[in-house]
């Protein structure tokens, strides 16, 4: 079928110029840097003079680089001219026409055009043809693919409540130093005793130390691999790129042998050293470490979920200092200059609770990369009819 048969297309129109802000209006996206998994995620950018909206259930694609992926939104939305909205014909599950879209994802990529930037037409993307599996089975895949996604959801908004949980605790406690006292009563608000700190410029409470990374925690810098040995076909031992620590799994690999003292596990603490200094706990099982990726782990189990809080503030501080005409760089010289006031194994209660907040962020996040997985091995044998739902 026709994908205007499908749906009915709507492509985008940018707004003018002078309407776009960050405060009034309606929520504006051009392209695709608010895309979620599947869901769009918010935008900053809002216009007051909304040209071509997206209505909520929408499958919203990319029709210029990258051209073809999709998301659905769940709101009004104005959108861009690097956008297109789809709305699902009445006899067409939105699950079904988003998952049938991901499927042929590459068919809409090979039909674009252009010199400079990849893009699609009006007219190329209302008569794309798209090979369809028989019409009673699109309910029946729209609710396996529909469930899939719901768990996957529910789980990431679970993560985002830990995460949220976690730096409260972390906030409250090791930055603003009201901790429970013996009493139970936080403890610099209630007069508990500070000390000035010379090398980190600032009172912390008596019993805390200044100590540098280095002291607290050991490094391990990537391997230098040769990527002409890079391949996603599947073959290969995963590696850790510098784009994969922001996801916390990676879907390439190498066909390159190095030595184990380069395998990271779940769990491990990831900083990309080039760029935006992204930061992450890894899900994606053992891989190999790739140069210009960094593993920080404590010295001290205890210490592991603060120190990969704690490191948060300082490290984007040095990707704001460090980002100048080229691409910022951070090297062990900028890690062993870090200083943080490093709480006393008496309160290992306090600490216990964070390290088992990012325990549970980090299964969480094993277990839905796991449904991810399910869902996207599902998703061609439903398409092509090799699994079929009853």
């Amino acid at each position: 079928m026709r994908l205007d048969e499908l749906s009915d297309v709507n492509m985008g129109q940018s707004p003018a110029g002078d309407s776009l802000n960050d405060s009034t209006g309606t929520e504006f996206h051009q392209g695709k840097i608010y895309f979620g998994d599947l869901e769009l995620g918010r935008s900053p950018i809002k216009t007051n003079a909304p040209t071509r909206l997206a209505k909520p259930g929408d499958v919203l694609m990319c029709v210029r680089a990258p051209v073809g992926v999709v998301n659905l939104t769940d709101r009004e939305v104005c959108i861009g001219r690097g956008l297109a909205a789809l709305t699902p014909k009445a006899d067409v599950p939105t699950k079904f026409l988003l998952h049938l879209l991901r499927y042929h994802q590459a068919a809409v990529e090979q039909m674009a055009t252009g010199s400079t930037f990849a893009s699609i037409t009006t007219d190329q993307l209302k008569n794309l043809e798209i090979p369809i599996p028989d019409k009673r089975c699109w309910l029946r895949i729209a609710g396996v693919l529909g469930s899939l996604d719901e768990k996957i959801a529910l789980n990431r908004k679970k993560i985002a409540e830990l995460e949220a949980l976690a730096k409260t605790i972390y906030d409250y406690w090791f930055v603003q130093f009201d901790f429970p006292d013996k009493n139970g009563k936080p403890y610099k608000s209630s007069g508990g005793k500070m000390v000035w700190s010379d090398p980190l410029k600032r009172e912390v409470p008596e019993g805390w130390n200044e100590e540098s990374l280095p002291q607290i925690a050991d490094y391990l810098f990537g391997n230098p691999f040769d990527s002409s040995l890079f391949t996603t076909s599947g073959k290969g031992f995963p590696i850790v790129r510098i784009r994969n620590v922001k996801d916390g799994y990676t879907h390439d690999r190498t066909i390159e042998a190095a030595s184990k003292e380069y395998i990271i596990h779940n769990g491990d603490f990831l900083i990309g050293m080039d760029g935006y200094f992204d930061m992450n706990h890894w899900i994606g099982g053992e891989a190999y470490l790739v140069q210009r990726s960094c593993r920080i782990r404590a010295k001290d189990d205890l210490y592991a979920a603060w120190l990969s809080m704690s490191l948060a503030s300082p490290i984007k501080h040095l990707e704001k200092s460090l980002t100048g005409a080229t691409l910022a760089h951070l090297g062990k010289a900028h890690l062993d200059k870090i200083l943080l006031p490093k709480p006393p194994k008496s309160m290992t209660k306090e600490l216990s609770l964070l390290n088992n907040l990012i325990e549970q962020k980090v299964h969480l996040g094993i277990a839905n990369l796991e449904l991810v997985n399910q869902r996207d091995t599902l998703l061609p044998l439903l398409m092509n009819g090799q699994v079929v739902v009853k």
